[in-house]
């Protein structure tokens, strides 16, 4: 092989080398997180479409050929679809924790209730309605008759009074069997002779007044000619012994009174016994009158019962961290107990069970002595506030790695810009070698050959700035991908407006960057935060584990209003008609309450005194196996162990990764100052090249391989110094001091980087 072609070869091969693009740096991995949008100078307003509410944003779009690097981060922590679903997983985790605090939120709570039975009456109920409606039958039949009688006895003008038939109880029924003074029996009635019945209502006036007037005889009394009347020695019955002597005229008290001229007594006299019978007839009507009404009062037997209970709770509790429940509770039921279809009141028909209304205010405490107490009530909220904490710590850490990302790419890209320009340097310097070898070949200092040289240096030269060139437009497509930004062309990829900071840093200890590391690398913190989450969960399964017994205690004042008034129509508050005569004239019903009336507990509460209610419980719960129980304390301590095992293990790779960086860092700093010294004394043996060349003091070939070592220190320099910053801004994301926030809330504007340590303008 000849030497030119060799030499064009190895010239070829090494440029190609230099403008080959440095590999990529490896991405550690990024959790979801949601994304902002915040409107930038450097996007297109028209990029940015409205879009359904949840869908992802469309990217936005630049319009401005270069951006810097704290705008790239900015614009990429305010669009990075990772970083929004990330803030949508805080507010989750947000919105867990204000569930489990819920647990303690005071609650009012109204029960309202309104029960309706319907039951058919037991038999012996029945039983018992349907004879009290015989009794009024009999007794409105037998006074019926008597009415007859006497109405029959008054037509005929006959003075002797019907047969009563009924017997008032003796003076030793009352004392000695304890009945009521105006029971009475039916005589001369077959299957009721034996059988006391005690009026009620408003016909124990009507027979009353039987009893005291003796309205009828007896029916004990002896027969005189053909007619009944009392015993002779009867004093009860002397009355009509003396008016039947002196309507009769049997006696000589009417000779008497006539020869004493009072005619106008005797008259009297003689009509006393007519007025006698129209006395009784008019209570015989009356008392069957009564019993008749009473009998329509009562309607038919009833069938069923009803009872209606209404109940309204108002209750006002909280749960106590502690594990008590403390609350208070305002109770009120109204209860009414009747026949289906009747008036409350007895004599229509009811039961005469009163409405009751109910109050009662009472607080109550529950104690658990076992499970409940304490963690065992706290922890799932707790949990939920460290889970809350670690998501947002997780988010921080999306946002730095974000941040490291697109840092990387933006160096990249500044190297990949760096190495095109050194390498248009190279091409401008070829130009120049040219022109001088084409000025001492036609000079005759040099053959014609020399042009082929120069020809195969500038087309090598040529094909690496191609490369480097292809390589920048990869290098401005991987910024744009990572800012998240829309590059529908490639004037839409952004170039890199500022380049490498070239001044080495000093480094701190290895020993001060771990402890750095551990205590502001978000994702370890989130972790730790996950780990106490899972030990705080597995202690209060352990205590939730444990059977349960729970105190329970209640106090308080209650009341009661029992409605014995019930509703009348005013002209049946009395009897129909009666001549006897009245205690009172008739007053209708007031104050009757009817079912579930304010007015009913108002009188309960305000009219009625308080009477002290108390009550206290124990409530035991001891599963027997208890699985579900334990296997929840089983799962919280495999989920605290997980979270040990994924710290510990982060913990030794960021040791690792910090270790490695530090040891890297020192080495590139070494390098790069040699590197420099280099490029700066290529560039002075360049210069004197090529002013040698143009002298005729140089050869061609030395002033070309003087130039290219220029050029491939150059690319070098540029890769080393692309290297270096990648692995500080490594560093900084290793020990957690690559961004910072300002905020306890994780929001774009809160974070704060720094790009002047890893590039100036």
């Amino acid at each position: 092989m000849r030497p030119s072609t060799l030499l064009r070869f190895l010239l070829a091969v090494l440029v190609s080398a230099a403008g080959r693009p440095a590999a990529a740096q490896p991405q550690p991995p990024a959790p979801a997180a949601p994304r902002t949008i915040v409107e930038q100078p450097a996007i297109d307003p028209s990029a940015r479409q409205a879009v359904l509410p949840g869908a992802t944003a469309i990217a936005p779009r630049l319009t401005v050929p270069s951006i810097s690097l704290g705008d790239a981060v900015t614009l990429t922590v305010n669009n990075d679809p990772v970083i929004r679903l990330g803030q949508q997983s805080v507010s989750g985790k947000a919105g867990s924790l204000q569930v489990e605090r819920g647990a303690f939120d005071l609650t009012l709570t109204l029960t309202p209730s309104l029960d309706y039975s319907n039951l058919a009456l037991a038999p012996s109920v029945r039983q018992d309605e349907n004879n009290r409606r015989l009794k009024l039958q009999v007794v409105a039949a037998a006074f019926g008759s008597v009415n007859r009688q006497l109405l029959d006895q008054i037509n005929s003008l006959g003075p002797r009074p019907p047969r009563c038939p009924i017997a008032f109880a003796s003076f030793d029924d009352v004392t000695k069997q304890g009945l009521d003074p105006l029971s009475f029996k039916f005589v001369g009635i077959k299957g009721f002779e034996d059988t006391f019945f005690t009026p009620t209502g408003a016909t124990r006036k009507v027979f009353s007044q039987i009893q005291q007037t003796g309205a009828c005889v007896p029916i004990d009394t002896v027969s005189l000619n053909g007619s009944l009347y009392g015993t002779l020695d009867d004093p009860s019955n002397s009355l009509f012994k003396q008016m039947f002597s002196i309507a009769t005229g049997r006696n000589s008290i009417k000779d008497l009174l006539n020869g004493s001229g009072l005619q106008e007594a005797v008259v009297t006299l003689e009509q006393a016994p007519h007025e006698i019978l129209d006395v009784s007839q008019q209570i015989a009507q009356a008392a069957s009158a009564e019993a008749i009404v009473a009998l329509q009062r009562l309607g038919v037997v009833p069938l069923d019962e009803v009872v209606e209970t209404s109940k309204l709770d108002t209750r006002v509790f909280r749960l106590l961290r502690s594990g008590m429940t403390v609350g208070a509770t305002m109770h009120f039921q109204n209860s009414v107990d009747n026949f289906k279809d009747k008036s409350l009141d007895a004599n229509y028909g009811g039961t005469g069970k009163p409405s009751f209304f109910r109050a009662q205010a009472t607080g109550d405490i529950t104690v658990p002595l076992m499970r409940g107490r304490g963690l065992g009530t706290t922890a799932g909220e707790q949990a939920a506030r460290l889970s809350l904490s670690a998501e947002t710590d997780r988010l921080r850490h999306t946002m730095s790695e974000e941040t490291f990302r697109v840092a990387t790419a933006y160096l990249a890209l500044i190297g990949a810009q760096q190495t095109v320009r050194s390498l248009e340097e190279s091409m401008t310097r070829q130009t120049r070698i040219s022109q001088l070898t084409q000025q001492r070949i036609a000079s005759g200092d040099l053959a014609q050959v020399e042009t082929a040289r120069v020809q195969a240096r500038n087309a090598a030269v040529a094909t690496s700035l191609s490369q480097a060139r292809s390589t920048l437009i990869g290098a401005r497509i991987s910024l744009a991908e990572a800012m998240g930004v829309d590059t529908e062309t490639i004037a839409n990829a952004p170039l890199a407006a500022e380049n490498f900071a070239m001044t080495a840093k000093p480094l701190p200890p290895v020993d001060e960057l771990l402890a750095a590391a551990a205590q502001q690398r978000f994702d370890l913190r989130a972790l730790g935060s996950l780990r106490a989450a899972a030990r705080i969960l597995e202690e209060g399964s352990l205590v939730n584990a444990k059977p349960r017994i729970d105190l329970f205690a209640k106090a308080g004042m209650g009341t009661f209003y029992d409605n014995l008034s019930f509703f009348y129509n005013p002209d049946e508050v009395n009897p129909i008609f009666t001549l006897l005569p009245q205690d009172a004239p008739p007053q209708p019903s007031t104050g009757a309450v009817r079912f579930t009336s304010p007015i009913g507990f108002y009188r309960a509460m305000f009219t009625r005194s308080w009477k002290p209610i108390w009550n206290v419980g124990l409530t035991l719960d001891v599963p027997f196996r208890n699985n579900r129980l334990r296997g929840a304390a089983v799962q919280a301590e495999a989920a605290r162990q997980r979270a040990e095992v994924q710290e510990r293990d982060l913990s030794r790779v960021i040791r690792e990764n910090v270790v490695s960086e530090i040891e890297s860092l020192r080495h590139e700093a070494e390098a790069i100052q040699t590197g420099q010294a280099a490029v700066d004394a290529q560039q002075q043996t360049v210069d004197g090249a090529v002013a040698r060349f143009q002298t005729g003091d140089q050869t061609l070939i030395d002033t070309l391989l003087a130039e290219e070592s220029l050029t491939q220190d150059r690319l070098a320099l540029v890769q080393l110094w692309q290297t270096y910053l990648s692995d500080l801004v490594r560093l900084r994301f290793e020990t957690g001091s690559l961004v910072s926030f300002t905020g306890a809330a994780v929001t774009p504007d809160q974070m704060r980087f720094d790009p002047s340590e890893f590039v100036v303008r």
